[in-house]
């Protein structure tokens, strides 16, 4: 089983803040997330198709492995280039990950960045995924704030998860942030589907709440599979390459576009 990239893409729209007073008319621009680590003819292809659609591509640039040490992901340059749109590269670090050693960490940032900025794409900012647990956000934003210093003036944008959304804490990880991305997909038990719109608007809503900053929302555009153990425990999770698992423990879960089109609607 196997997905094409364009339904691996990430559907990103600004919103204003709902605690604002100020409103937008006219259709919201759009970012794209391009999550991928086998870049094949089809994905430089798709982002040709898809280009004047976007403002800017986020790009999976590198993840951070078990040691703590930051592994970069092979990116066709040319196929970015071509779009003549801005990138923003990608830097995920595995939530699970409790500790790593943030100097080194910082210096490999610091030259990811500028092996990025050395390419022909125009670098847009840098984002960091990390779906932290709730009580280690003390912990996050310190690091987001020495981050942000290092980058100088580059924006540092993050994902945010909802379960932060009644964290104290998550004031200090705003404030060490320039734009926040709120992950409204795949964020809950998978027997409860992929996202719900419902539940994605209240999501917006109470971020809205805790900040006067302007937040972008991750909406899905792809499809995966899930497949539990005998014990009812998440086995594995498929989406851009196959893992030849017993389909019959399985079940795949798809975004409804009518469903995300009705959220772009009401926002």
């Amino acid at each position: 089983m196997s997905f094409s990239w364009l339904r691996l893409l990430l559907i990103l729209l600004p919103t204003v803040s709902l605690a604002a007073s100020s409103t937008t008319h006219g259709a919201l621009p759009q970012d794209a997330y391009v999550w991928q680590r086998q870049w094949t003819p089809a994905v430089a292809s798709a982002l040709g198709q898809s280009a004047d659609l976007v403002r800017d591509w986020r790009v999976l640039a590198a993840e951070v492995d078990g040691a703590g040490r930051l592994r970069a992901t092979e990116v066709d340059w040319a196929a970015l280039s071509a779009t003549q749109r801005p990138v923003i590269p990608v830097i995920r670090i595995d939530g699970q990950l409790a500790h790593w050693g943030e100097a080194q960490l910082l210096a490999d940032i610091r030259d990811l960045l500028r092996r990025w900025r050395q390419s022909a794409v125009p670098v847009a900012g840098i984002e960091i995924d990390h779906d932290c647990a709730t009580a280690r956000l003390p912990e996050y934003a310190r690091f987001l704030t020495e981050l942000r210093a290092e980058l100088g003036g580059t924006p540092l944008s993050i994902t945010a998860l909802p379960t932060w959304l009644g964290s104290r804490a998550l004031d200090r990880v705003l404030a060490a942030t320039d734009e926040v991305v709120l992950q409204v997909h795949a964020v809950q038990d998978p027997h409860a589907g992929l996202f719900d719109a419902a539940t994605a608007s209240r999501w917006i809503e109470a971020l809205g709440r805790r900040t006067s900053k302007p937040f972008r929302v991750a909406l899905p555009a792809y499809g995966t599979r899930v497949s539990w153990t005998a014990e009812g425990r998440i086995g594995a999770v498929e989406s851009e390459r196959p893992l030849l698992i017993d389909a019959s423990a399985s079940v795949e879960l798809m975004a409804s576009p009518s469903e995300v089109a009705s959220l772009l609607r009401s926002l």
